[in-house]
């Protein structure tokens, strides 16, 4: 993996995914958070262990990704299952 620069931060990476898959491409891409969603992932509670992207029409789509509720959040807080929008 290449080096991120600097003021960049890696939120999470699944390591797993080697030992079980293939990967013959990577690519890089953002999504798109809501509410507290972004308080819990700069905490780093967030897995990516039982997701997987998938293409619905031409948007691509993080399914099966958890983010943990933030807990100080109360309007505005997500609920951790759901598909994320890249």
């Amino acid at each position: 993996m290449t080096p991120k620069p600097e003021g960049e931060k890696l939120i999470a990476n699944n390591r797993d995914v080697h030992h079980k898959f293939a990967v013959e491409e990577r690519f890089e891409a953002g999504l798109v958070l809501k509410g507290t969603e972004v308080k819990s992932l700069r905490e780093g509670r967030v897995s990516l262990k039982e997701s997987f992207a998938r293409f619905k029409g031409d948007e691509l789509f993080l399914v099966g990704l958890h983010i943990a509720p933030y807990t100080p959040g109360t309007s505005g807080t997500i609920p951790p299952a759901g598909l994320a929008s890249s």
